[in-house]
């Protein structure tokens, strides 16, 4: 039997002199990736939330412009791979240059640095269809492979959940707090509570949490107008005699749903359905058609129905912090709807009723 370790009271200076220090199982490891030689980062700031549609991208921005206004050296990763969005925010569209060296950031017009995969992609409209270890592999690279010279602070636009990109950035970079944003609705709160519980569990401090689309403060009478609702879309991707449904990830309900998600500041209702369907099974859609539309007072949103056809027949990729499932369905296979309360079901119960007055026809 091995001889148990006394690990009480270690400290880096006694390990270094320990017997045991070659076996010893208490010791703590060190996985942080090591800066690019060029790079000399003072401080390293997550913005994260456990849901989409948050505005986390525009909370990420104006952080970094708020310090660069306050003349600190700034720079931006966008580990959203798979949803980028801060080059089109600060209006980039040319591609990254490398060198032998490393990789060169973008450069805003107020001088923040960026870099973004969108950056590095001769189309910025083109799919990211990769699995989770390539994409936690390419946070790394914007670490370890960037030559983002002298920064006061590095702002990681995160995306939503407690995933692969989350966890890759708290282990692998040296995080000096994070800040979480959330809004007000319930649902939404009850999810971002799982991003803070994860920081909390790996040690990362919390700087704070910002409750986005919560009110807009006149600055000259001080007037606060409060937002009135909270678009969402429902959305049906169909394929000839089937349609795309799916299941929650960690959600008491447990019945089949469609692609749901919040639209962005900036976004149209039909922008948020391309990117949703996108970011939630990686597909592309064309041919989007509204439904209809349903207040739900429950979490004060308005939902929006969209239809939209499979542009292009692709293997489903799920992003499994929002969905347990998701799969093909044939119309026949539309289970009834005996509650008729939700959009959602509405619109399944509508794409049957359809598909069957199409083949009655024939």
């Amino acid at each position: 039997m091995a001889e148990e370790q006394n690990t009480a009271g270690c400290s880096e200076e006694s390990c270094a002199s320990c017997a045991s220090a070659g076996t010893c199982t208490s010791k703590k490891v060190d996985m942080h990736e090591p800066m690019n030689m060029y790079s000399s980062i003072k401080k390293v700031i997550g913005v994260v939330s456990g849901k989409g549609g948050v505005g986390k991208s525009l909370v990420t921005a104006s952080l970094a412009r708020m310090m660069r206004a306050k003349g600190y050296n700034v720079g931006i990763m966008d580990a959203d791979i798979t949803g980028p969005s801060i080059p089109k925010m600060y209006g980039l569209h040319e591609m990254a240059v490398g060198t032998e060296q490393g990789i060169l950031p973008c450069e805003a017009a107020d001088g923040t640095k960026i870099m973004s995969v969108n950056l590095l992609l001769e189309d910025e409209e083109a799919p990211v269809i990769w699995r989770g270890p390539v994409i936690a592999g390419v946070v790394k690279q914007f670490w370890t492979d960037v030559m983002w010279g002298d920064l006061d602070y590095l702002f990681v636009d995160m995306p939503p959940g407690t995933g692969d990109v989350p966890l890759t950035v708290f282990q692998s970079l040296p995080v000096d707090g994070v800040v979480i944003v959330t809004s007000p609705q319930d649902l939404v709160q009850m999810i971002v509570k799982k991003a803070y519980g994860m920081a909390k569990q790996m040690n990362i401090p919390v700087l704070g949490i910002v409750e986005n689309y919560s009110y807009v403060k006149c600055p000259d009478c001080g007037n606060m107008v409060f937002p009135k609702i909270a678009p969402a879309v429902i959305v049906g991707v169909t394929d000839g005699d089937r349609i795309l449904m799916t299941k929650y990830a960690d959600r008491e309900y447990k019945k089949y749903a469609l692609i749901a998600g919040f639209t962005e500041i900036g976004e149209t209702a039909e922008q948020t359905v391309e990117r949703e369907v996108m970011e939630e099974v990686g597909l592309s859609v064309e041919n989007i058609r509204y439904y209809k539309s349903q207040p739900w007072g429950y979490d004060s949103n308005l939902l929006l129905g969209y239809f939209c056809d499979l542009a292009q027949k692709r293997e489903i990729h799920l992003d499994e912090t929002e969905l347990s499932l998701a799969e093909w369905v044939d119309y026949r296979d539309i289970p009834d709807d005996p509650e008729g309360l939700s959009l959602t079901r509405e619109m399944m119960i509508t794409f049957r009723e359809q598909k069957k007055r199409e083949h009655s026809q024939r």
